[in-house]
């Protein structure tokens, strides 16, 4: 699930919570909350977007994209690359975005939108620079001792998923329905006093 990540930026370790639906929610962070928010639309397929407090997308809600740039070190599920091709006209693919502010500028001016696993941080220089962000919504259904129970989990979901195996022995298999695109509006920070003088 795009939910809970953490990155570590000038020795700081910043943990943001981002909840992905249509309605807002935050994270203190270093004294600044984030406000994440998206368009509550998906642009997928209308059966797998079947999610509390969201509107289903139809084709002619769909944006098009002339140029996208996807963003994932990963084979993509079907439904994803279905997905993609429904928005963009052109794909191309990279690894990762730099991330200094000059060379990521530089780095996306030919592409209308940047589609993918993008941190937080790069999200908001993104949208800074006039840039569609596109996220692959990923919803978690659970955790399973065996590989075989999280097999038989994703196929009685019904929908394409990913598998994550333990990180550590003794840890449960993760398992993750992919349920859409999602693009993100905004992303406020609003300042909060930790230590006022």
């Amino acid at each position: 699930m795009v939910g809970l990540s953490t990155h570590c930026l000038l020795n700081s370790c910043l943990r943001i919570s981002a909840h992905l639906l249509s309605r807002r929610s935050s994270a203190d962070l270093l004294g600044r909350k984030f406000i994440y928010q998206t368009n509550g639309e998906y642009s997928g397929d209308k059966k797998m977007a079947q999610v509390p407090s969201q509107s289903t997308s139809t084709s002619s809600q769909i944006p098009v994209y002339e140029s996208c740039l996807l963003v994932s070190r990963h084979k993509l599920l079907p439904a994803q690359e279905n997905d993609i091709n429904a928005v963009c006209k052109q794909v191309t693919r990279t690894d990762m975005l730099p991330t200094d502010a000059n060379e990521l500028k530089k780095f996306v001016e030919q592409y209308t939108a940047i589609i993918g696993v993008i941190p937080l941080p790069l999200q908001v220089q993104l949208l800074q620079i006039k840039k569609s962000v596109l996220l692959f919504y990923m919803e978690a259904l659970g955790t399973t001792p065996t590989r075989e129970q999280a097999e038989e989990l994703l196929a009685r979901s019904g929908l394409e998923g990913v598998i994550l195996p333990p990180t550590k022995q003794g840890e449960p298999y993760r398992v993750s329905v992919y349920k859409g695109l999602i693009r993100v509006k905004n992303i406020v920070v609003e300042d909060e006093w930790v230590i006022q003088h």
